[in-house]
């Protein structure tokens, strides 16, 4: 069972995922637990805090995904990260480094820095999987790694939001045509 800080990370991650960052407040999260914003104030004495908390979830999730695609083939490797993406947009959600790019020059320094590491995270660790699959063959794309990856990530997060107006058909197509851009089979 869920600690009370832990729904209370669930939740704002939900609403800064729906409506962003800025779009919501302790009431809010209060309302949905039944509780008065000083209980929410006693585990995040800030909102900052609490946006550091959910993008530490994010971080705790990244890694845990990393290490469960790590015997993966390349290509499975990308098609799973993907798939986060396919879920977050079945969730009617947009991905937290959306959301909070979009509100990036009103939250404070300590969740711009804490967002920069999980960006990181993530980027590194696509291009370390595109570098691997064009050295081992299972992969095959124009222009270095890096940018690749960053490519995939940026597009994959625009179809996500762009689900939500086109609808999931718009999503399925970039998608595949990720998928089919840079596998070899």
């Amino acid at each position: 069972m869920n600690s009370t800080k832990e729904s209370i990370v669930n939740i704002a991650d939900d609403l800064i995922r729906r409506r962003g960052y800025n779009a919501f407040s302790y009431n809010d999260i209060s309302k949905v637990l039944a509780v008065k914003n000083a209980a929410i104030h006693y585990h995040f004495p800030t909102k900052s805090d609490l946006g550091v908390a959910v993008i530490d979830l994010h971080i705790q999730k990244i890694d845990h995904f990393i290490k469960g695609v790590a015997p993966l083939s390349e290509p499975e490797k990308v098609e799973a990260f993907l798939n986060i993406y396919e879920q977050i947009q079945i969730n009617k959600k947009v991905c937290l480094v959306g959301t909070l790019a979009t509100d990036w020059d009103t939250i404070d320094d300590k969740i711009q820095q804490k967002l920069i590491v999980f960006v990181n995270i993530v980027g590194d660790w696509l291009t370390g999987v595109m570098e691997e699959g064009l050295k081992k063959g299972s992969l095959t794309f124009n222009g270095d790694p890096q940018t690749r990856a960053m490519l995939i990530i940026t597009s994959i997060m625009a179809a996500a939001q762009m689900a939500k107006i086109m609808g999931p058909a718009s999503f399925q197509s970039v998608k595949n045509a990720i998928i089919n851009e840079v596998n070899r089979q």
